[in-house]
């Protein structure tokens, strides 16, 4: 196994303090993060950090099995890819982030 399970937790809440420390709001930067596969693990993990007092209200997560869903797109037309784009979990989530001039995306 990779990193320990509160390494990712752990980094952002310091990246979260360090930007409240140098003055920028909670919404200096966000993190979205999504599952790819299936294990039921990860799942678990990234509903843990969705549900953490601390980080919580800076994490949105997808469980979403979004390489599925993208292959399956790939079959189709660009507009069916468009419209899931534009309807993506993460959507709704950063819009109720207001102000916000960075953001991390962290992929594997």
């Amino acid at each position: 196994m990779g990193e320990p399970p509160e390494s990712l937790r752990n980094t952002i809440s310091k990246c979260k303090e360090s930007l409240k420390r140098h003055g920028f709001g909670d919404a200096a930067a966000i993190f979205l993060i999504s599952q790819v596969g299936n294990s039921e693990e990860a799942r678990t993990f990234l509903k843990g950090l969705e549900n953490d007092e601390e980080i919580g209200n800076k994490v949105f997560c997808t469980t979403e099995n979004l390489d599925e869903r993208l292959a399956s797109l790939q079959l189709s037309n660009d507009k069916e890819y468009t419209a899931w784009v534009s309807t993506s979990p993460f959507k709704y989530s950063i819009s109720s982030i207001h102000n916000c001039p960075h953001e991390l995306i962290i992929m594997t």
